[in-house]
């Protein structure tokens, strides 16, 4: 009976335990159609939205086929337009009907190799070898006349790359310099002896005014020695370190317009161009000349500070000297800059 007892509870327990797998099983296979269903149902989501995206970007691609076709009619609508408006009369220059040849974007030389040869320039003869010399464009005497004018003008407007200063030019600037360090110990000189009384030493009363009403008015022209006006005072005496740096520029520039016709030895040469003075005043001076520290912006500017002295000639642009005759001595310029002080000292007192 124990046997039949135990074998029993051992067949319930089977049953109890397949029962329970086939509920398991049961659950399984029905979580399983739901997660099909859902998955089903996500699949349809992501359709329909494709969908939906595919018919945006259709109406997308729609709308700018439309904006397209409307820029294409504004186009042709603005060339038709356009064509119909009258085509503008092309006139030439006064200068481009003197050409006979067009100007070359390039050049077959170097500026170097032209400046230092175009002078060397001219007309084939038949002595040199020719069997025949044909004058296409202008006849022989027309040809050589064009190409004089040719070289003259290209004198003016070209630099001398090698050009060197001479030895009159070193002695000139080099006697100037001594000079104008000899004027500006004379000047403190000057200064040093119209300081106050020492200490404890009382000035007489009226003493300043009479020392004004005895100071000269001077005419600056008529003035032989430039180291004493009158009273040991000398010319320069009020020079600030404008009037010095003006003094300085006035005297350089005329040196060197002077010493550029000596120093080329050629008289077809007349002057240096304005385009070519920052050159030449390297070259001379072994220094920059730049506008920006006289408050000026070209070359042109400021010659016009010193236009008592130098000037650019109003046909050929060269620079040339502005004084009627040759100076005298380094006391002109001195001179000259003592008028422009003290028109300038007016100015501001006005």
């Amino acid at each position: 009976e124990m046997a039949e007892q135990k074998a029993k509870l051992e067949a319930n327990k089977r049953e109890e335990e397949e029962a329970k797998k086939k509920e398991a099983a049961e659950k399984e296979a029905e979580e399983g159609e739901k997660k099909e269903e859902e998955g089903e149902k996500d699949e349809g989501k992501k359709e329909d939205e494709g969908e939906k995206k595919e018919e945006g970007e259709k109406d997308e691609h729609e709308k700018k086929k439309d904006e397209e076709n409307k820029d294409e009619a504004v186009e042709e609508k603005a060339e038709e337009e356009e064509e119909d408006e009258p085509m503008p009369q092309v006139e030439l220059t006064e200068d481009e009907k003197k050409l006979n040849f067009r100007p070359p974007v390039l050049s077959d030389i170097t500026t170097h190799v032209m400046n230092s040869t175009f002078d060397q320039f001219c007309i084939p003869e038949k002595s040199e070898g020719f069997d025949d010399i044909r004058f296409v464009w202008q006849n022989e005497d027309n040809s050589k006349a064009y190409l004089k004018r040719w070289v003259l003008e290209k004198k003016i407007t070209s630099r001398i790359e090698d050009l060197v200063p001479s030895d009159w030019f070193q002695t000139k600037f080099s006697e100037f310099k001594t000079s104008t360090q000899e004027w500006q110990a004379k000047q403190k000189e000057f200064k040093a002896s119209k300081k106050p009384a020492a200490d404890g030493e009382e000035k007489k009363e009226g003493e300043e005014e009479e020392a004004a009403e005895e100071k000269m008015d001077v005419d600056i022209f008529s003035v032989e020695n430039i180291l004493d006006v009158g009273n040991g005072e000398p010319l320069f005496g009020e020079f600030s370190f404008e009037d010095w740096a003006l003094l300085t520029l006035r005297y350089e520039l005329h040196l060197l317009q002077d010493a550029f016709k000596q120093d080329v030895k050629d008289p077809e040469r007349i002057g240096i161009h304005e385009g070519h003075l920052l050159f030449y005043y390297s070259r001379y001076y072994r220094k920059q000349l730049n506008p920006a520290l006289y408050g000026k912006e070209t070359p042109q500017e400021v010659v016009e500070l010193v236009k008592d002295a130098v000037k650019f000639s109003e046909d050929k642009k060269v620079l040339v000297s502005a004084l009627k005759e040759e100076p005298e001595g380094l006391g002109t310029f001195v001179k000259m800059q003592e008028e422009n002080r003290r028109k300038r000292q007016q100015r501001i007192d006005a």
